[in-house]
């Protein structure tokens, strides 16, 4: 008999390993448990960030406030729910062509 996989969801009911059980409509992954034969799904971490990701670069870039952007109303959830956002580095490729000139930005160079 094969041993449950470390990475398997545990049954909330007895505690038991659960095993995979096909997806949802929506492609979740869905769980059963052995035992109990309780049948649950396991909510997607990566898909929900994706969305977040999506949700505040829409805010950002859009003529929305913050209080518009959130579907409740509420800016202070939608600030709370994008925090992690402003910590991602966008990656600037360098540019293609090479210049002879170089052109700077500042009022005083000494």
């Amino acid at each position: 008999m094969r041993t449950p996989s470390s990475k398997a969801k545990r049954c909330p009911v007895c505690g038991r390993a659960m095993k995979k059980n096909g997806r949802t409509g929506k492609g979740v992954q869905r769980w059963k448990c052995p035992a109990c034969r309780l049948s649950s799904t396991m909510p997607q971490r990566r898909r929900r960030r994706e969305w977040t990701l999506e949700e505040f670069l829409s805010w950002l870039l859009g003529p929305s406030s913050q209080r518009a952007a959130d579907s409740a109303g509420d800016a202070r959830a939608l600030r709370k729910r994008i925090a992690w956002c402003w910590r991602i580095r966008p990656r600037i490729a360098p540019p293609d062509a090479r210049r002879h000139t170089v052109m700077a930005d500042g009022t005083y160079m000494g």
